[in-house]
């Protein structure tokens, strides 16, 4: 896969705190550029919002204020796209894939950002042939503010994404994130890579949903940080079994990583779950406990989480 000619056109499916972070930063670099469109897959009053008045980032890094080229929920008012970035919630990801997947042309790539495991499997049979599905993941604090505002918060608002192979002719999309001000890095061991991250994200959003505290409180209550730990250690085994190459060296990589976050800041399902709408907890600790289960691997810390967090909620 490799661009050549013609005006690349991104799609960014999924205006949340991770999509719209990036997303916004795509729209306004390529804003009114003559090789490259981005267009934000968007409805309702999200949709409204950033046609009357653009999207509002506000950052860490600098706020800013951007429009696409086009906002629309349309499939046929979008067209063909060159890359669709696919940002929404795991629950939502194959049912967005199902609707805007076939958007993307021949030779073109569906990027999901996801914290998730088994993203390839969720997604499998629903896109053209001829396209690629490159995974990826994402460190970043970011939530929506409201419709059309989102606020980002802080972490190292990175983002990985690529193939366990050859990834040599994805480096046009490197480079097309990489001029728009994105960190982002293009990996060929990219299931690596998102076992990492979710090493990370999984007990994080387990132990801040389960003791209902901000990210501060978590860091320093050494009882909570203990429980946190021991999240970390149970994914470590389960990471061992699946021949995953994750080590302690990781975990206390992510420590450190935690330090860097703003200490009042909340994991996207702590806040899912405290607003009562619906959550990634499946995803994130269901998943965990059902493979670790199904490897005859103990798991008493994801097990105390789940009966309090969805069994209690049946």
């Amino acid at each position: 896969m490799e661009k050549t000619n013609g005006r690349i056109r991104i799609g960014i499916l999924g205006l949340g705190g991770t999509g719209g972070f990036f997303g916004g930063k795509l729209a306004k670099h390529y804003y009114e550029n003559e090789k490259v469109d981005v267009i934000f897959i968007a409805r309702n009053e999200t949709k409204e919002k950033i046609q009357e008045t653009g999207l509002m980032v506000e950052s860490v890094d600098g706020n800013f204020n951007t429009k696409p080229f086009l906002v629309s929920e349309d499939s046929v008012e979008i067209g063909d796209l060159d890359i669709l970035l696919v940002c929404v919630k795991s629950y939502s990801m194959a049912q967005a894939v199902g609707s805007y997947g076939q958007n993307v042309k021949k030779g073109g790539a569906v990027i999901t950002i996801q914290n998730i495991l088994d993203q390839a499997e969720r997604i499998k049979g629903l896109l053209p042939k001829n396209t690629v599905h490159l995974q990826g993941c994402a460190y970043i604090i970011s939530n929506i503010a409201a419709p059309g505002h989102i606020k980002h918060k802080g972490g190292p608002a990175t983002l990985f994404f690529g193939d366990n192979s050859n990834i040599s002719r994805y480096g046009w999309i490197l480079d097309l994130f990489i001029d728009a001000g994105i960190k982002a890095t293009l990996s060929n061991s990219i299931s690596e890579v998102i076992w990492k991250k979710f090493l990370f994200i999984s007990p994080l959003a387990v132990a801040t949903s389960y003791f209902s505290c901000d990210i501060g409180t978590l860091r320093t209550d050494e009882s909570k940080l203990s429980f946190l730990r021991g999240l970390m250690n149970e994914l470590l085994a389960l990471a061992r079994i699946k021949n995953i190459n994750l080590v302690h060296k990781d975990m206390a990589e992510h420590l450190m990583i935690l330090e860097r976050f703003p200490p009042e800041g909340k994991t996207s399902t702590q806040l899912d779950i405290e607003s009562k709408r619906k959550s990634e907890l499946d995803a994130l600790l269901g998943h965990v406990l059902a493979e670790s289960k199904r490897n005859n691997l103990e798991s008493p810390h994801y097990q105390r989480a789940y009966e309090k967090l969805i069994s209690s909620n049946n």
